[in-house]
């Protein structure tokens, strides 16, 4: 498939929350079995890069997600992410992580994003520690100028908090 066609498949299908978990099983399928997929890296790139980022943080859901890991593992393996776009995929990953609606999908991020920094070996741990600092500085701020029926910076402060808590649990265990 050309990149048009990913994009008309997109636009029809993605965004229509009857069908998109449909079409994100089958591009997880075309990732997982290189040898006979119907995309190009091109392509598979493209989704990772424009439009999976296209989808609002809070209505991914668990299939989206495993789609997205998979291409940014295929993206670590073969190369095909530049400096650029691992930052871009990052901060989507923390925005899934911390915004999600599903309970269940932000915990997947969670863990996700925890596998990921513990990996590098502390070398990016500093990175991770300024991050959730700047997600709780930030929710703290929106709670301070939101309505009181406004849950959602008091779910962003728990979600970061617990990406901490989790992140020294499983760096203790190592």
């Amino acid at each position: 498939m050309s990149i048009e066609q990913v994009d008309q498949l997109w636009e029809s299908i993605a965004t229509d929350g009857k069908c998109s978990d449909d079409l994100f099983i089958w591009l997880t399928g075309q990732v997982r079995m290189r040898e006979h997929h119907a995309l190009s890296e091109d392509a598979f790139r493209h989704i990772l890069i424009r439009k999976l980022p296209s989808l609002p943080p809070e209505s991914i859901t668990m299939h989206s997600l495993t789609l997205f890991q998979q291409l940014c593992n295929l993206a670590r393996i073969s190369g095909l992410q530049d400096v650029e776009a691992a930052a871009s995929s990052m901060d989507y990953l923390w925005k899934i992580a911390l915004y999600a609606n599903s309970t269940d999908v932000s915990m997947t991020a969670i863990q996700y994003l925890n596998n990921y920094y513990i990996g590098r070996q502390l070398e990016k741990e500093e990175e991770f520690v300024q991050r959730c600092m700047s997600h709780l500085a930030e929710a703290t701020e929106e709670l301070n100028h939101s309505n009181l029926s406004d849950e959602t910076p008091l779910l962003r402060i728990q979600r970061a908090l617990l990406l901490l808590k989790t992140h020294l649990e499983t760096f203790r265990r190592r």
